[in-house]
């Protein structure tokens, strides 16, 4: 590749990039100096052809560079929706079983008041079957003794 800067900028310019080597020669080749086009060499028509070659380079690097940020992002919120859906679930199931729990606790209420109504009423059995044996017993003794009856 010819030299196309002044031997006094060689320590500068070996430092810099070649994509901006590149751009200056592009400016440089543009750019018009009291009306007439800087000439730098054969190759400054190739320069136009790089420069397009390595904005292309940058843009499709930057479109690299938005796909992963924007997939890093999307994992992100995919698992927020995770965290989110956990807790979710976790809330339903504590629900679900506060409501078991507390439908267990009604369940033996009305099963003890069930049993104590049960029990009432077996006592309740118990005294009118003794009040009939009893009333029997005396419905007998007085047919018996009763003339009058028939």
């Amino acid at each position: 590749m010819t030299q196309w800067w002044s031997s006094a900028y060689n320590d500068i310019v070996s430092q810099l990039p070649q994509s901006i080597v590149d751009c200056l020669k592009l400016r440089i080749q543009n750019t018009k100096i009291r009306g007439k086009k800087c000439e730098l060499n054969e190759e400054s028509d190739n320069l136009k052809g790089l420069f397009e070659e390595a904005s292309y380079n940058n843009k499709k690097q930057c479109m690299k560079m938005n796909i992963k940020r924007y997939e890093e992002m999307l994992q992100d919120l995919i698992e927020e929706k995770e965290k989110e859906y956990k807790a979710e679930m976790k809330r339903v199931q504590i629900e679900c079983k506060n409501k078991t729990m507390s439908l267990a606790v009604q369940l033996e209420d009305t099963q003890k008041e069930l049993e104590n109504k049960i029990k009432f009423i077996r006592k309740q059995m118990i005294v009118i079957q003794a009040f009939n044996e009893r009333f029997g017993q005396l419905g007998l003794k007085t047919e018996k003794q009763t003339p009058y009856h028939h």
